[in-house]
Order: C-alpha cells, then structure tokens, then sequence
C-alpha cells in the first residue's frame, strides 16, 4: 500500500446494500490500486471480512468526527473523499493520482478535485494551464465531489456541527483560504457515475450497473421517478442561474 492517501468511503449501516456493487465496480476498474480503500460507517453488525475493504472504521457520530477519525487512523497526509454510490464505469489508472499527488504538493494546494462543477466560479490557474483555479468564498469552492484533499488543510476547514451538506454550503462562502489554493483538472475526470440520490436510484446509476452486469435489488432502494427526476433536474437549473445567491438563501432558511 502506498501510505501517501487513503480512500475514504463515506456510508452508513442502512445503506449496506450499496457496499457490494460499490466494491464490484471498484475491483473492476480499479482493481490495482495502490491506496488503502477504507469504509466509515455508524456501525458493522456482521464480519468485517465479509466486504472487501482495506480497512472499515465503525463510529456512530457527525460526518465531522467520522471524517476526521478517519484521517486520523489512516495515517496518511492526502486524503479522497468517496460516497458509496459513487460507481465507477472506466478504466482507473495509479498513475494519475501518483501525478496529481506530487502536484499537491508542489503548488501547496488544499484540494485538487476531479469533476465539473457547473456552479464554481472558476478563474485561470496562470502558474498550470491543466487547471482552473476555484475562487475561495464562491459557491462550492468547498466540495465532497471526488479529488485528492491535504487532510490536514480538510480538518481545519471542516466545523463539528457541520454536516458535509453544510460543508459545501457554509462552509464554501465562509472559508476562504488564498494561500493554499483549491485547483479543478481540464484534462483529467474521474470515471465514475452517481448512482443514488435521496435514496432512489437515478438513470445513471443504473445504466452502470446493468452495463456491468449486476443485479438491483429495487425492493431495497427503488428507481427514481419521472416526477422526482424533472424536480431534481430544475433544482439544478435554478442553481446554475445564481449559485452564489441560492446558497446564500439555503443558509439563511437553514438558520430560521
């Protein structure tokens, strides 16, 4: 194991059913990889043995202290930040996080992240042109979308009453760190899908799987509707016309 990252897989007992076809599709895309692959759930009442995980950290806590008790045990400076319906459906190779890693380090960034976001105010990063660079203080400057995270630099951007919805929505318009910058690939994406969304099965999620031939047991977690697809589709749309001023409005509803 290269001791350099861990793999951090963010989940819950409730949501076991995911853990196999995460796995599956992990060993299928990602079967060399280098890093330790490691699972935070609220809690195991089976085998560990029984899921192929490196490592599997039970604490029934806040996302903050399951975050940063999984940086802690796993030892490592890098960090990457997984959900267990995030599915992978292309080849992964070591060698792009192995380069990315040595980035990290060379231009002291907080995060390097490997998805699009339609909502980040993005600028040139003039000293790379692979990158673009996220403005601090712009919505979803902070994000729990997949990249290599400085684990350190994540802890001390993280709050305990946080959840990682507030994170990304709090946290994004308050934090703004100039000195260690937070850096968006051009060249370079993850090869994964979303598979879930609250709690139902989106499009994609199950065109991966059944590309891959696994089985979904819908009795457990059920296909998203029509209905449920248009309103998540025009949330998105509506966020897109003012990122910054919709989560300045998602904060202040929360507060009330």
């Amino acid at each position: 194991m290269n001791m350099e990252l861990s793999i951090l897989v963010y989940s819950c007992w409730k949501n076991r059913d995911m853990w196999d076809i995460f796995l599956a599709l992990f060993k299928k895309y990602w079967g060399d990889c280098a890093y330790q692959l490691v699972l935070l759930t609220d809690k195991l009442e089976c085998d560990e043995s029984r899921y192929a995980f490196n490592k599997i950290i039970a604490l029934d806590g806040s996302w903050y202290e399951m975050i940063t008790n999984g940086i802690e045990k796993c030892g490592t400076p890098f960090v990457m930040l997984f959900m267990d319906d995030y599915l992978f459906c292309s080849k992964m190779e070591n060698a792009h996080i192995e380069n990315y890693i040595s980035l990290m380090k060379k231009y002291g960034c907080a995060n390097i992240r490997f998805t699009k976001s339609p909502f980040t105010k993005l600028i040139d990063f003039e000293t790379d042109r692979q990158f673009n660079k996220v403005v601090p203080g712009s919505a979803y400057s902070l994000s729990t979308q997949i990249g290599i995270w400085n684990a350190e630099l994540l802890k001390g951007y993280m709050r305990k009453e946080w959840s990682a919805w507030d994170f990304e929505r709090i946290g994004s318009l308050e934090v703004k760190d100039y000195e260690h910058p937070i850096l968006e690939t051009k060249e370079f994406r993850m090869p994964y899908a979303e598979g879930v969304r609250k709690g139902k099965w989106l499009p994609d999620g199950v065109k991966v799987c059944e590309a891959n031939g696994l089985k979904i047991d819908f009795s457990k977690r059920p296909k998203m509707g029509f209905i449920d697809y248009f309103i998540v589709n025009m949330k998105t749309l509506i966020l897109k016309m003012n990122p910054n001023f919709v989560q300045k409005m998602q904060n202040l509803m929360q507060k009330r």
